[in-house]
């Protein structure tokens, strides 16, 4: 499609848009999944990043989640404002693309921490794909644990969800939200607030007050041991630039399960060498992404997840 084309679409979708923002949100859901499947994804996420930003009403729409990468589809209810640009992201491409090897890895004997877990979506797929591993989410933004709480109660009430931003410290932090993109909460201000930059994008933030704990201590202070009679461990670390400290509280953990464990963590250019000696220190092996990404940082971009494999 060529600019002129793209540009046009902008516009009529824009002007359908505002006028749907006054109709029943069944409509807006209607509109959206027909563009979504009509036009391919790619060019579907830069018509809606405009149009949608600035005119659609934020007010919640219930969807199908239908698209897993090379596996198979997830079927999972999820209430998504597609307002925001992370959930809209979750439309328009489904689930992350570590998402077939996480669920490879998970089977019945597995635990998973969702650390930063956003509204649900990975720990939601890993439930209904294997429903007997045990799952625990972690999400410190008030608004988007509230989605977190919704989401699982309406899929797999027995995923344990935690209001606590996970870090090296017991306490309470500065937490940076965006309007309209709730994936980009930072407790690293300053990292948050260049990426934003580098990638031109203009933005309301505001500050939230949230409480922090080690993953040593929630584990330690757990009511059962959570690793009673498991055999895998996976985690999945999305926590814009704070994912040293998150590594720093759960030394413990690293240092002495002995369990199979799978972590994905997703790292920052700034990072990448810390993150990463961290966990070859520790004996895991590195499975994703490849060394001329890792070496490049043109094509390593803003952020990559990392995934990490230990037996």
């Amino acid at each position: 499609m060529t600019r002129q084309l793209l540009k046009i679409a902008q516009t009529v979708v824009s002007l359908t848009v505002y006028c749907l923002r006054w109709t029943p949100a069944r409509l807006e859901k209607f509109f959206f999944k027909a563009v979504s499947r009509i036009v391919h994804p790619s060019i579907a996420g830069r018509i809606f990043k405009d149009a949608f930003c600035s005119h659609l009403k934020a007010r919640g729409i219930f969807v199908e989640v239908e698209y897993l990468q090379t596996i198979e589809n997830v079927p999972v209810k999820l209430s998504l404002d597609v307002a925001d640009y992370i959930q809209r992201r979750f439309l328009t491409d489904g689930f992350p693309d570590f998402m077939p090897m996480l669920l490879r890895f998970c089977d019945k004997e597995t635990v998973f921490f969702d650390i930063g877990a956003n509204v649900g979506i990975v720990s939601l797929g890993v439930a209904t794909v294997v429903p007997s591993s045990q799952i625990f989410a972690f999400e410190p933004v008030t608004k988007t644990f509230g989605q977190l709480e919704e989401n699982v109660r309406r899929n797999h009430p027995k995923i344990n969800c935690h209001h606590v931003a996970l870090s090296d410290q017991v306490g309470k932090v500065s937490m940076l939200t965006v309007a309209h993109d709730s994936g980009s909460a930072s407790v690293d201000h300053d990292y948050l607030k260049q990426r934003l930059e580098s990638n031109y994008i203009r933005t309301n933030s505001q500050t939230e007050t949230c409480q922090t704990q080690r993953f040593d201590t929630f584990l330690s202070n757990s009511k059962q041991n959570v690793l009673h009679l498991k055999k895998k461990v996976a985690i999945k670390i999305d926590v814009e630039g704070h994912e040293i400290a998150v590594l720093n509280g759960m030394k413990l953990f690293l240092d002495t399960i002995r369990l199979e464990i799978l972590v994905i963590c997703e790292t920052n250019w700034k990072n990448l060498d810390t993150v990463r000696a961290k966990f070859e220190n520790l004996g895991f092996d590195l499975l994703g992404p490849s060394e001329a990404i890792l070496v490049n940082g043109t094509l390593y971009g803003s952020a990559k997840d990392l995934i990490f494999h230990r037996r």
